[in-house]
């Protein structure tokens, strides 16, 4: 891999979801060469601190964990934006706390970064069930391609590398997205001049409850609506925006009502 910092917003919203980040780092560890130069930054949002760096100290990279207080909604922008501000490296790799992929489709990934402005690393996204993401707490074995498709990829979400100065340029992960959904079809957008490429090799999402805002027919409206506005926001115009927009303040949401 290029030096890079690899960047997960998280949220313990259950505790199949922070059985999963802990399966993440497991697997970001086993395919994690010596001639690797990378650095892991795990942003936790929420009311209580549920995860620490000292549990991940044998992991053959440096982790860097950070707590923000959040009431609420997860605002995976937020802490995406926040990671970034903590970065080492020149390039930014976002990643979900809930998906793995192959050694092969990195490798890959990498390649094709040389030519291009940022890089998705799969192109399809297989769902394992309960008892097929269990079997990795305990030893890591690549799961076999399952049955199902959760969804085909074609907008820079899960697990998505880009270079600094091109993300700030952007302006960032957009933090008016509260609960699941809407941040990455924006990026997706704010990319349109730019090249990205994908690497055809599927990765695998670890089963967990869903929480999402398909759940809730009003925050779903309003998530569209965000998309809606940025959607019409010229490549020019979201620029000069990047410009006067701070993003990734630690402290936003410090005020929230107790």
């Amino acid at each position: 891999m290029l030096s890079t910092s690899i960047i997960i917003s998280h949220k313990s919203r259950s505790d199949e979801r922070l059985r999963n980040l802990r399966i993440v780092v497991k697997w970001l560890n086993s395919i994690t060469k010596r001639s690797d130069k990378v650095e892991l930054i795990v942003v936790e949002q929420g009311e209580q601190k549920t995860v620490c760096s000292e549990e991940f100290s044998y992991a053959s990279f440096p982790i860097k964990c950070k707590f923000v207080y959040k009431k609420g909604l997860f605002n995976k922008s937020w802490g995406y934006n926040v990671g970034a501000k903590m970065a080492s490296y020149n390039n930014l790799l976002f990643i979900d706390n809930d998906i793995i992929l192959s050694r092969e489709a990195i490798t890959q990934g990498y390649k094709l970064f040389k030519h291009v402005d940022a890089i998705r690393f799969y192109d399809r996204l297989y769902a394992l069930n309960e008892k097929e993401t269990q079997v990795l707490v305990e030893e890591f074995e690549y799961p076999p391609k399952t049955a199902r498709v959760l969804r085909d990829f074609s907008v820079p979400g899960g697990f998505f590398l880009i270079r600094k100065k091109l993300f700030y340029k952007l302006g960032g992960w957009n933090e008016e997205f509260e609960g699941w959904g809407g941040e990455d079809d924006a990026f997706a957008h704010k990319m349109s001049k730019h090249t990205v490429a994908a690497v055809t090799i599927p990765a695998y999402h670890l089963n967990h409850p869903s929480f999402g805002v398909y759940d809730d027919p009003n925050q779903f409206e309003l998530v569209k609506n965000i998309f809606k506005k940025i959607k019409k926001l010229s490549y020019n115009k979201i620029v000069k925006l990047a410009r006067k927009t701070r993003i990734g303040l630690e402290n936003k949401y410090l005020s929230q009502n107790s």
